[in-house]
């Protein structure tokens, strides 16, 4: 009852607040495209403020179908939707349900990074990945603990995960060199598809550079 009140609360703000920027986009305010964006971000702040994620959800499915919103809003949505089913996750008490809701985040993510973005929101994302992972490795570890469960396979699915995870948020470290040896300096290499967190950021960091 509380979530369904809150959502036709924030139906109705939407309602007024998509009414004024539409007048003021005919009055040669801002684009349509960019008052539904900012409207549909007004709101998903909202929710996720409320710590209402089942909400967040249905509103970026719901915006996944709305011809108002641009092609830019548009491309973040699948990671939108992955916030959501991650907050899902977090109060869900059954770790089998858990785990899918978690699979569909990471297929989500995913569906969103072969966009190949760049910038914060691929730091981002690639982040929440690495630790979506590192959460699933551990609902792993949960079902093995159960009582008859099978440990040995999910215990294994759980290492996997955790590699994973590691490869995701960044390279592992170098192996040392000899010792006395110079080290020599690491060549650099152009990132035109950030593979890992840590990619992303050094293509953010050289797109900063770039522009002083």
């Amino acid at each position: 009852m509380r979530t369904a009140t809150c959502i036709l609360s924030l139906l109705a703000l939407l309602a007024a607040c998509g009414g004024s920027v539409c007048a003021a986009a005919d009055e040669g305010g801002p684009p349509r495209h960019a008052a539904a964006d900012a409207t549909l971000r007004s709101l998903l702040d909202a929710l996720e403020e409320r710590q209402m994620p089942d909400a967040m959800l249905w509103a970026v499915e719901s915006a996944a179908r709305d011809s108002s919103l641009s092609a830019e809003a548009k491309v973040e949505l699948p990671f939108l939707r992955a916030t959501a089913l991650v907050g899902l996750s977090r109060t869900e008490p059954d770790a089998q349900k858990r785990s899918r809701l978690l699979d569909e985040a990471e297929a989500s993510i995913d569906a969103f990074l072969k966009q190949s973005p760049a910038g914060e929101r691929a730091i981002d994302a690639f982040s929440q990945k690495g630790n979506l992972l590192v959460e699933r490795g551990r609902g792993r570890l949960a079902l093995a603990a159960r009582p008859g469960a099978d440990a040995t396979p999910l215990k294994a699915e759980a290492v996997k995960f955790f590699d994973a995870a590691i490869a995701v948020l960044g390279s592992p470290p170098a192996p040392a060199g000899k010792p006395g040896a110079a080290k020599q300096p690491e060549p650099v290499r152009e990132i035109a598809a950030p593979a890992n967190a840590e990619e992303a950021v050094l293509k953010e960091l050289r797109a900063v550079d770039a522009e002083i």
